[in-house]
């Protein structure tokens, strides 16, 4: 092997070299410049790009804790009407206690569900959902003051029209809340 064939090999494999680097070269830049062209994309559309695995995560917390909320809700708008409760009968007392046991319930759950997806849920609907349970957490003390001592009796329970107007808006802030989470979800895009 002379000089000559000694030299084309060396630079052949220069040339090679050279030419494998640009190319790596040209894909660093070309993935970095997708980047900022999909994160200024997601910034107009106001989409979020998400994977499907993190898509699926959230979707399933959504719907815990979209569950929980909900029961919390029916629970709280409705405990000062009792289910089956009919004055003077001998399951009235009672039904009340079991309607203030199932809201206690439901609170605890709305409550574990909240906190154990805390991490995992958007600031702004964590926030909200907060709010709206310490709310209907204050609403079940309130009613526990004003008639804890009649849970077991069979005394006919007052019913305010503040009492309509908590169940109303607790309803009507559940309801603005679910907008919002359906709101999050469907601002999610999934890439491949």
């Amino acid at each position: 092997m002379g000089i000559y064939q000694i030299l084309t090999v060396v630079t052949t494999v220069v040339i090679a070299f050279i030419a494998q680097t640009i190319i790596i070269i040209k894909h660093v830049n070309r993935m970095a410049h997708e980047k900022k062209l999909q994160e200024s994309k997601n910034k107009l559309d106001g989409r979020l790009h998400v994977t499907k695995t993190r898509f699926d995560a959230e979707f399933v917390t959504y719907k815990e804790i979209a569950k929980a909320f909900f029961h919390m809700q029916v629970s709280i708008s409705t405990i000062y009407l009792p289910p089956n409760s009919i004055p003077g009968t001998p399951t009235y007392g009672s039904t009340r206690r079991i309607s203030y046991e199932n809201c206690a319930n439901h609170l605890k759950n709305a409550e574990a569900a909240l906190y154990e997806n805390a991490p995992f849920i958007n600031n702004d609907l964590y926030t909200k959902l907060h709010n709206f349970f310490q709310q209907c957490a204050n609403f079940f003390i309130d009613y526990y003051a004003e008639y804890g001592s009649n849970l077991d009796n069979g005394n006919r329970l007052d019913i305010k029209k503040e009492h309509w107007a908590i169940g109303q808006m607790v309803e009507e802030k559940w309801n603005e809340l679910r907008d919002d989470i359906k709101q999050h979800i469907f601002s999610l895009e999934i890439i491949d």
